[in-house]
């Protein structure tokens, strides 16, 4: 593979594709090919992560780009749990410093650098989140919502680079396509199923009616919505003048601006949700059910009922064990391109699709998840009362192994992913 010094100022070449190792691109096709790719860029300065999307597929990429590296700009200067931004003079990438390996693929038990697949535990598991949350108290005090928060997105770095031990007290966010700022003068929808799990009660009506005021205002201009497959030279020049012109005020930054969203309270909704597949993998009931007592509170369906703080959040769900570790116990091999591509959760079905009305059934659409890259489409699930579900489970008398429906409830927490995220 070829080394590539990433920055153009210093009189280096700008990367091309045959200097990206390609390990995963979305199933989602547009005129044919994949709306977006996934790679691993060698670097003067380390691993870079590349997600590359072609904007001559679909007026709404380069926008969606120019919204994350935005989004990642500012996050450094919050000093968040988010990979560094790496500028490679390619405006249709966003290239990223290799920031570690997702829950995700830590979770399905995947191998690293060709050795067997090692045990994730739940006390490691466990910490993650918990270290997670306290990073991210950060964010919310400076009025960011990351809204797309679940297993794919959180990434744990190793203690050397590419190997070593797993650092659970550094854990960190990817994938910033859906992330708020106030003041952040948003003028397109957040495009996330607005009744997914994770997606806390007080966002919903807000997505809901951003995403429907452009479908109709498309629907007016007799315009293809942002993600439709190619179509011929005319119609594709309608299409994206209508998309470049499109500038509507959004319900979603209304409320974070005038203060009637609580970023925390939203987020720790979210990370609740994907910890409820953590619940069969207890080392005992009493910790299942001091969890469920915790994850019970974190999703009250009203964000008055949750902790006040993801601060207050993640020290109650510390109080599950009596100690959390720092780093994990195995030691994983130099990490290689190919072991990014972890493979995806067996529920996977796929959320609504930009083109479709609210309730409408969804295309057959799925991306092959990545560390480091666009998250993978999992199991499309329905607003639930999670409060009423954690709560029965927190008072049940069962064994010490998983039971079925334990195990069921913790498929509730696989997030529904985006069909078509827009900025």
């Amino acid at each position: 593979m070829n080394k590539v010094n990433p920055s153009p100022a210093a009189g280096t070449s700008i990367p091309g594709d045959d200097d990206v190792h390609w390990f995963g691109a979305s199933r989602r096709l547009v005129g044919g090919k994949p709306d977006s790719r996934y790679g691993w860029l060698d670097t003067a300065q380390g691993p870079a992560i590349v997600k590359a999307l072609d904007p001559s597929l679909s007026a709404h990429a380069a926008t969606l780009l120019q919204h994350e590296r935005a989004m990642l700009r500012r996050l450094r200067q919050l000093d968040a749990p988010a990979p560094a931004l790496v500028e490679v003079g390619r405006p249709d990438w966003i290239v990223t410093r290799f920031a570690g390996l997702s829950l995700q693929c830590l979770e399905q038990g995947a191998g690293f650098g060709g050795r067997p697949a090692r045990r994730f535990p739940f006390a490691e598991r466990l910490a993650a989140w918990v270290h997670l949350l306290r990073r991210l108290q950060g964010l919310a005090d400076s009025g960011v919502l990351a809204i797309d928060i679940y297993h794919a997105n959180v990434v744990l770095p190793l203690t050397e680079g590419c190997l070593g031990q797993l650092r659970l007290h550094e854990a960190a966010l990817i994938d910033h396509a859906h992330t708020l700022d106030v003041g952040m003068h948003m003028r397109r929808p957040v495009w996330l199923d607005h009744g997914m799990a994770r997606i806390a009660p007080e966002l919903r009506a807000a997505l809901q009616d951003d995403q429907q005021a452009l479908i109709d205002s498309f629907r007016a201009a007799h315009a293809d919505l942002p993600g439709a497959s190619a179509v011929p030279g005319a119609r594709d020049e309608h299409n994206r003048r209508v998309w470049a012109e499109y500038d509507a005020p959004q319900q979603l930054q209304r409320l974070l601006d005038a203060g009637d969203l609580n970023p925390g309270r939203a987020m720790q909704f979210a990370a609740a949700t994907g910890m409820a597949r953590m619940l069969g993998l207890a080392d005992s009931r009493q910790q299942a059910q001091a969890l469920a007592r915790v994850l019970a509170r974190m999703t009250a369906p009203a964000a008055a009922d949750r902790y006040a703080t993801l601060t207050a959040a993640a020290d109650a769900l510390a109080g599950v064990l009596p100690a959390l570790p720092l780093v994990s116990q195995h030691r994983y091999a130099p990490v290689q391109p190919h072991d990014l591509a972890c493979g995806a959760d067996a529920s996977q079905t796929p959320a609504v699709s930009a083109g479709a009305t609210a309730g409408a059934p969804a295309p057959d659409i799925s991306v092959t998840p990545v560390p480091g890259a666009a998250p993978a489409l999992d199991a499309r699930e329905r607003a639930t009362d999670f409060t009423t579900q954690f709560t029965s489970l927190a008072s049940a008398a069962g064994a010490h192994a998983p039971m079925r429906w334990i195990c069921a409830l913790a498929a509730i927490g696989a997030a529904a992913g985006a069909a078509w995220p827009l900025a």
